[in-house]
């Protein structure tokens, strides 16, 4: 289960997102999506841990790793 940290990080970056897109719904920068892969990777874990069928169908376009190093070329 995300802890109460991870449930604001994930509010966090969800709302970096609908700000970049804006009104007209544009795209998101790379390191925005990084922020929300990264926020959303304990909300999965916690999926898989409660039913281990979903994983193998989970395909990001980003990994994890790739999110991380995003982020870190980004500081």
């Amino acid at each position: 289960m995300p802890t109460p940290e991870e449930v604001g990080r994930l509010a966090e970056a969800m709302w970096q997102v609908l700000d970049d897109m804006g009104a007209e719904g544009r795209s998101v920068c790379l390191a925005t999506k990084a922020s929300a892969r990264v926020a959303f990777e304990p909300f999965l874990q916690a999926d898989f841990a409660a039913d281990p069928s979903l994983a193998p169908d989970y395909a990001p376009d980003m990994s994890l790793s790739e999110a991380r190093a995003v982020l870190a070329a980004s500081n």
